[in-house]
């Protein structure tokens, strides 16, 4: 597993031993469901190609063994992965706070559809960093929409929340019974 890049330097993240610890749990029979906190780095403007790299490498080689210890488990048919990025950094003269954007989403396990849907882009440069496009999946057929580059075009949390939640077994009258998540889950995306 190669080192985090940036500050503090020469660090191991550690979201291998967690995804180890997790499988432990699970094939032990100890809980049903985990969660993981993994925070690589807080970079800002440009990403240079060797920290996408890195970032990759830590995020997929854990995930990949994941995987397939919950196959040879034979559990996997029965598991949600989510993923979730939150911001991915800001031009500093937007004074965003993470307004901007740039999250992103992986779903995987044997409860969901697999696909690519939505995409980030650089489309462009503000003087101080990056312009970004988005590009989100119709919530109810999965069909690329028209790239944005302002926050008009995101995917609601609420979305991915129900879908979360179907995927799991809860039933949609209890997962829609809280406000802030009266939309449809997106079913294009889960396993029949």
């Amino acid at each position: 597993m190669p080192d985090q890049i940036g500050n503090p330097p020469g660090l191991k993240c550690n979201i291998w031993e967690q995804c180890a610890y997790a499988f432990k749990l699970l094939q032990g029979g100890q809980c049903r469901t985990i969660a993981l906190e993994f925070d690589y780095i807080d970079w800002h403007d440009s990403r240079p190609q060797s920290i996408m790299d890195v970032l990759t490498l830590q995020t997929v080689h854990p995930l990949a063994r994941l995987i397939e210890s919950l196959k040879l488990a034979g559990m996997y048919d029965d598991t949600v992965i989510a993923i979730y990025t939150l911001d991915g950094g800001r031009a500093p003269a937007g004074v965003s706070s993470g307004g901007e954007g740039k999250s992103g989403l992986i779903l995987a396990g044997g409860r969901i559809q697999g696909g690519y849907y939505g995409d980030v882009g650089v489309a462009g440069d503000d003087g101080d960093g990056h312009v970004y496009s988005y590009s989100s999946p119709d919530p109810a057929t999965g069909a690329p929409l028209g790239a944005t580059t302002d926050n008009s075009g995101r995917l609601a949390g609420a979305y991915v929340w129900r879908t979360v939640m179907k995927s799991l077994g809860v039933p949609d009258a209890l997962a829609g019974s809280f406000p802030d998540v009266q939309v449809a889950p997106m079913d294009w995306m889960l396993r029949a």
